[in-house]
């Protein structure tokens, strides 16, 4: 029965950011490619339980990805369980859910794509409209969600598997129920509704499917996996290919069997995935290139003559490279090694990479032809648990389209699988880590342990299947992945480039206590560090009154002599925090220097790709079996090599906690004593003394020794520390090969501001760079100007120009996307900038004191502060408030048939 209008009741209403993401671990998950040139995926749909949430970016005012709407989805009969969402296809104008009732649902997200006319010459689409390709899709908007339809299509278990067959996502193919009969549904758009039509079912005698998967470049093709004969005592595997027809090819018939292969009953197959017709391998070298340059006439005499050919017409193992480089350089201008060995992996000739195997075996050169002549164009990946096969698809071979590589088989633990938008690389999954591989080294070889090229580890296991979404205009960000965690986060990550690896997004709620509360805290504490120094020792306030703001500094910079009274002598105390201090500032220096954080990544790749470790998964993989067998569970771990890997995991986590720390609240107090360190008073007989430990003397002996290393030491360390300084402290943006190139800094702040909603704090994109560069400049200079200058003017000039000149960048470059909010923080700035005025004001007095009454800066300070403070209060409670409101959608049980 067809449904037109569901009986739903929305309310737009601010989701609390605590409240944002999915309350159940996260089930199914699907996004749309990048539509709109903002380099982010158009929109993603995720569900878990019997809700469903659609994320957006926002690209006009947090430039990032936000709670859109929330869906949940009601029993079709009154009484009734809530039905769980299972899974979930996005099409480029609305949201697919299926779920475990048989009900597929679909939510308009806005009307569909016009006809592919192009603006007029010189004009341009208005500013909701977004190009794809030659057409133009409107803006989402919350307009459209109350006009869903939905179809019962199946029982239990329901709509398992959901797959478009054209681009617009008008024609949808899916599959479910007991015998996972297939079903073309198609998706008409009405005047006030969303009407699902179903075009055909599909069910096969004596065999399951289990996925299905449309073919890129073939939208009247349809691939499929599943189990043939389930009740017979030989069950087997195969891959089927439909032939759907065309919506004016209906009247030809129901879809038909093109073709169907069988696959090797290792394990049952779940998934399948197809990949674009390949082409590119490595860059600036098609496939159609590569063959002919290999197979033209005298290529080997020419590697003969080289010397590079051993007895055998074999490539010597120390030039294989060379060989390569030699065989392709007539086209392509520059081959690296790392271009020839990626080369080799998409060959699946890994043995035979001096880069990435040990065995030095040497290539015939017959092996390396003929892998390169039958490298496939077309693939499929069929995938069940622990069990991958990859089959050659040729639709245009009328007799045999399907091949099984019987080559290309794994027994891996894979949980889910997907593929890249070039057809070259597989993602997949197991527990919290997704690998990446390339499509052609994933096979079990019994010369070399197959190495995934990158590992990316969530916070939490991944529940929902994978899928990879490419970005055509994000400034080389290439494929994302996007990956659904059991604790109902959502995670984007970039899988290309040199920031491969990279966490691009995390779509999730905001920790209460952590990311609500915290911030403001330390943001207030920064506020009282840089403000409670306006009373430091060197201001020569009246001393009774500003004994508390005295302490105040002393407990927020972490001065612990000035906090407690110890009664060893003052220069022992100087100098073991002054040990400190350089300790702190040579350790970040050699972890920074060596690339602690990627050493330790590339060590645990090594050892991940190691024949131990690879043995102690196979252990695992027993035990688990059987702990399944007794209906039981455990994620337990065994093994060294597993042993050492979650340790350098522990010491990464504490490496990046230690390097945030240094850079956020440790600033000044760093800045501080190294003031300290180099604040010299005349003492008796016009000897320089040290004003923190005045037995001490300056630039003699020991302490010219500390001044020789702070000369050098300093600079070096605030130096490496900028670039992730201006990222907050988060080391996961920032990569060795970026320290000393200021053009990337700007890009990985923009990165990791768009990688999260963070609440009222959130800051504005375009401003947060220079922001961050301003605020550090502030916190590093302004202990260094109170403490180590004596001279009175320059001391109030240079607080006066610093903090009225961080003053004036923070109203000039609103930090915050919420206005009320930023009212606050440049409220803050302003009471900094006016406390050092009054600071600068004191200085003047002391040295005119016929001028200047005693206490009257102190006053000044007083009233001034209480005044400019009820200002800021008025003008934040009259700004506006950053509202996002999300749609709540609760789909009736009734519809309109």
């Amino acid at each position: 029965m067809d449904y037109k209008l569901l009986s739903t009741v929305a309310t737009s209403e601010e989701v609390p950011y605590w409240d944002w993401a999915l309350r159940n671990p996260c089930r199914a998950v699907d996004c749309i490619d990048d539509m709109d040139g903002t380099g982010y995926v158009d929109y993603i749909v995720c569900g878990g339980g019997s809700n469903a949430s659609i994320w957006v970016y926002d690209p006009e005012s947090t430039r990032t990805y936000r709670l859109f709407a929330k869906l949940h989805h009601k029993p079709e009969r009154p009484g009734d369980a809530l039905p769980n969402v299972i899974t979930a296809c996005a099409a480029p104008s609305w949201a697919l859910i299926g779920l475990e009732d048989g009900r597929l649902f679909a939510w308009p997200l806005r009307s569909g794509p016009p006809k592919p006319d192009l603006p007029e010459a010189g004009g341009s689409p208005g500013p909701k409209l977004r190009r794809q390709n030659t057409f133009y899709l409107p803006a989402i908007s919350h307009t459209y969600l109350q006009m869903s339809g939905r179809v019962s299509l199946y029982e239990n278990p329901g709509v398992t598997s959901i797959s478009l067959l054209d681009a617009t996502g008008f024609r949808v193919a899916t599959c479910g129920g007991i015998s996972g009969e297939i079903a073309i549904v198609q998706v008409i758009e009405a005047d006030l509704c969303i009407e699902l039509q179903v075009l055909h079912r599909v069910s096969g005698e004596g065999h399951i499917t289990r996925s299905i998967a449309s073919v890129p470049g073939y939208s009247d093709l349809l691939a499929a996996c599943g189990i043939r004969n389930p009740d017979s005592g030989s069950p087997s595997n195969h891959v089927w290919l439909w032939h759907v027809p065309q919506q004016e090819e209906q009247v030809a018939g129901a879809p038909r069997l093109r073709a169907e292969h069988s696959v090797p009953h290792d394990g049952e197959v779940s998934v399948i995935k197809v990949t674009p017709r390949r082409n590119i391998i490595i860059p600036d070298l098609d496939i159609d290139t590569l063959q002919s340059l290999v197979a033209r006439e005298g290529i080997l005499d020419e590697l003969r003559k080289t010397g590079f050919m051993s007895t055998g017409d074999s490539i010597k193992s120390a030039h294989v490279f060379d060989a390569i480089r030699q065989a392709l350089e007539s086209k392509v201008t520059e081959v690296t090694d790392d271009n020839a060995s990626d080369l080799l992996l998409h060959l699946g000739l890994r043995r035979y990479s001096p880069a990435d195997s040990n065995s030095g075996a040497e290539l015939p050169w017959e092996t390396l032809l003929r892998a390169i002549r039958e490298l496939p164009r077309q693939l499929c990946a069929v995938a069940g648990k622990e069990v991958l096969h990859l089959v050659e698809l040729k639709p245009d071979d009328e007799k045999k389209p399907l091949r099984l590589l019987e080559e290309h088989t794994t027994k891996q633990e894979l949980n889910f699988l997907t593929l890249d938008t070039l057809g070259l690389n597989a993602v997949s999954v197991n527990g919290k880590t997704c690998s990446v591989w390339r499509l052609g080294d994933m096979a079990d070889g019994k010369h070399a342990s197959r190495v995934p090229w990158m590992e990316l580890e969530n916070a939490s296991a991944v529940t929902a299947p994978i899928r990879i979404a490419r970005i055509a205009h994000g400034a080389g960000m290439g494929d994302q992945l996007l990956c659904g965690l059991d604790t109902g986060v959502l995670c984007l990550w970039d899988t290309e480039g040199s920031d491969g690896g990279e966490r691009i997004a995390e779509l999730r709620s905001l920790s209460y206590y952590t990311e609500v509360l915290l911030p403001p805290i330390l943001e207030f504490v920064t506020f009282v560090q840089l403000a409670s120094m306006a009373f430091c020792d060197s201001i020569p306030w009246r001393s009774s009154a500003v004994v508390v703001p005295r302490k105040i500094s002393n407990v927020v910079t972490f001065d612990l002599p000035n906090m407690v009274k110890i009664t060893v002598p003052r220069s022992t105390v100087f100098w073991a925090q002054v040990f400190a201090v350089q300790s702190v500032m040579l350790i970040f220096i050699i972890i920074v220097a060596l690339g602690s954080l990627e050493l330790i990544v590339a060590r645990m790749e090594r050892i991940q790709g190691s024949a131990s470790y690879a043995a102690e998964k196979h252990q695992m993989a027993i035990i688990r079996a059987s702990y399944h067998a007794k209906g039981l569970e455990t994620t337990r771990e065994v093994g060294c090599a597993h042993f050492v890997v979650r340790l350098l995991k522990i010491f990464r986590s504490f490496l990046e906690t230690v390097i945030k720390l240094i850079c956020t609240v440790m600033v000044v107090p760093l800045s501080k004593t190294v003031a300290q360190a180099i604040d010299c008073v005349p003492g008796e007989g016009g000897a320089l003394l040290l004003a923190k430990a005045p037995d001490i003397k300056c630039y003699e002996g020991d302490h010219l020794l500390l001044c020789a290393v702070l000369l050098f030491l300093v600079p070096a360390f605030f130096l490496l520390l900028l670039p992730y300084a201006v990222c907050g402290g988060d080391a996961t943006y920032v990569q060795r090969s970026e320290l000393l190139r200021p053009r990337m800094w700007r890009q990985n702040v923009e990165r990791k501001v768009s990688s999260m909603f963070m609440g009222m704090l959130h800051p504005k994109k375009e401003n947060y760079f220079i922001m961050q560069l301003v605020l550090f400049a502030g916190k590093a200079l302004i202990p260094v100007v109170l403490i180590a200058t004596e001279h009175p003017v320059f001391q109030s000039v240079s607080l006066v120009v610093i903090s009225w000149g961080t003053f004036i960048f923070f109203a000039r470059y609103p930090p915050l996307v919420d206005p009320k909010i930023n009212v606050i923080i440049q409220g803050s700035k302003l009471l900094i900038a006016y406390a050092m005025l009054c600071a600068s004001f004191a200085i003047f007095a002391s040295a005119h004191p016929s001028l200047i009454p005693p206490g009257t800066p102190m006053l000044v300070m007083g009233i001034g502060s209480a005044v400019l403070s009820l200002c800021i209060i008025v003008a934040a409670c009259r700004s506006t408030r950053l509202s996002l409101s999300s749609l709540i959608i609760d789909a009736g049980s009734n519809g309109q048939s």
